[in-house]
């Protein structure tokens, strides 16, 4: 499966910001805490699941618990069911930022533009933080207002210009717009300022920064980035078709050539399902 751009994934609220909206028992905070660390992992979402559930049996009257479930659902690409949950959450403590923020998301991820945007200004008119800030500029950038997207971001980068949320959705945006030097600009940031160096991030982030070359008829540039991807990554298909046009355009055709085999080959070993 060819890997997109960095966090493509909808805007979805980091376990650890969760909002406690109020003092649980100390029974229910061991749930919640279990559940928070569970939800880290795909292996252990399910136990995630059905830990908050319990928390919530037993404090139904807990909007943080409504927020976590809607929480785990969403990282199950479950919206559709996250979504009542996290309105439950938000019938309790109406004015919780993070709350809003991960219902912002939410509707985002099901393509519900104008209902994300109206939760974002929400979110941003209780407390206008960074996150909710990004969140709301990742809603503008899927309504297609870009220039607004990105001023937004701007704002938030020079007030924090180590912010890393901020430089990774605005270099998402930046492709949308075929910004292409911003684009490099924020793959490096975030490449060099990222203590994640797995393939999820690294070869994804690398791939945006490798196009922008490409894109800009760097050459050079964009075929040492595509090794390197090659290089964690054999078989990333998005390398080699990168690489086939740089050389063609290059005027390359042996080395094209064999580029083409490459995908060719690639493309012979995925099988449709009998």
């Amino acid at each position: 499966m060819p890997f997109v751009g960095f966090a493509q994934s909808s805007s979805r609220v980091p376990s650890s910001r969760v909002p406690s909206s109020r003092v649980p028992s100390s029974r229910v905070q061991r749930l919640i805490v279990q559940a928070q660390a569970e939800n880290d992992s795909l292996a252990t979402r399910s136990d995630a699941l059905k830990h908050i559930s319990l928390a919530l049996e037993l404090e139904p009257g807990n909007a943080n618990c409504w927020f976590i479930k809607g929480q785990v659902l969403q990282a199950l690409d479950e919206h559709e069911l996250a979504l009542p949950n996290v309105q439950k959450g938000l019938q309790i403590d109406p004015k919780s930022a993070l709350g809003l923020e991960l219902y912002t998301g939410i509707l985002n991820g099901l393509a519900r533009f104008d209902e994300a945007l109206i939760a974002a200004n929400r979110a941003v008119a209780v407390n206008p933080n960074d996150h909710s800030l990004i969140a709301r500029a990742t809603v503008l950038k899927s309504l297609k207002r870009y220039d607004e997207s990105l001023k937004s971001l701007n704002d938030v980068i020079r007030k924090h210009p180590d912010s890393y949320e901020a430089h990774a959705a605005r270099c998402r945006l930046a492709k949308d717009m075929k910004r292409w030097s911003l684009v490099i600009e924020d793959a490096t940031f975030l490449l060099e300022h990222s203590k994640d160096k797995s393939q999820f991030l690294f070869i994804p982030v690398r791939l945006d920064r490798a196009d922008a070359y490409l894109a800009l008829k760097q050459y050079e540039k964009a075929i040492a980035e595509y090794k390197i991807g090659l290089k964690h990554s054999p078989d990333q298909r998005q390398c080699h078709a990168g690489l086939l046009r740089a050389y063609t355009e290059m005027g390359n055709t042996n080395a094209a050539r064999m580029e083409k085999l490459e995908i060719e080959r690639l493309d012979l070993d995925i099988q449709p399902f009998k």
